[in-house]
């Protein structure tokens, strides 16, 4: 027979005070997995040394960026939106999206470089799965370290 509490409707909520511990572990996850991304990257592409994309300060900067944007967003929308959970979902898709067209242009505009004008596709394909790592375990850290069942009334 199942319990009392698994058979009452319950509806998720984010509790803004847990971004305080949330963030910071959102951020070590999201550094770690573009990390990995980054070193299995360069061990099967070896790009050309001193080729920024796959360096080593990326990795911790996407993930600075995103976590910071993204928590920032939260807060906000904690404070000031009618649905948060929704809202901020859909700010973190147009995140993710703005980070993915960004890249995209570096197969069209010229970056000063060394070893020729555009990115590599190659390359930056596996940029873009780094960025998607980060911001996958930034999305779902978020939302799920933050959110608190309630028992619906």
């Amino acid at each position: 027979m199942a319990s009392m509490s698994e058979s009452l409707p319950t509806e998720s909520r984010i509790e803004g005070r847990r971004l305080y511990w949330a963030a910071p572990l959102t951020l070590i996850a999201a550094v770690l997995a573009a990390f990995s991304v980054r070193s299995v990257a360069v061990t099967l592409l070896t790009p050309q040394p001193g080729f920024w994309l796959l360096g080593w300060s990326v990795p911790f900067g996407l993930g600075l960026v995103l976590v910071a944007v993204l928590t920032l967003a939260l807060a906000l929308l904690l404070r000031f939106a009618q649905k948060p959970v929704r809202s901020f979902r859909i700010t973190a898709i147009l995140t993710g999206l703005v980070f993915l067209v960004a890249d995209l242009t570096l197969l069209f505009v010229p970056v000063h470089r060394p070893g020729g004008n555009t990115a590599n596709p190659i390359i930056l394909a596996a940029a873009i799965v780094m960025q998607l790592a980060a911001w996958w375990v930034t999305f779902t850290l978020l939302t799920r370290l933050t959110q608190i069942k309630m028992v619906k009334p």
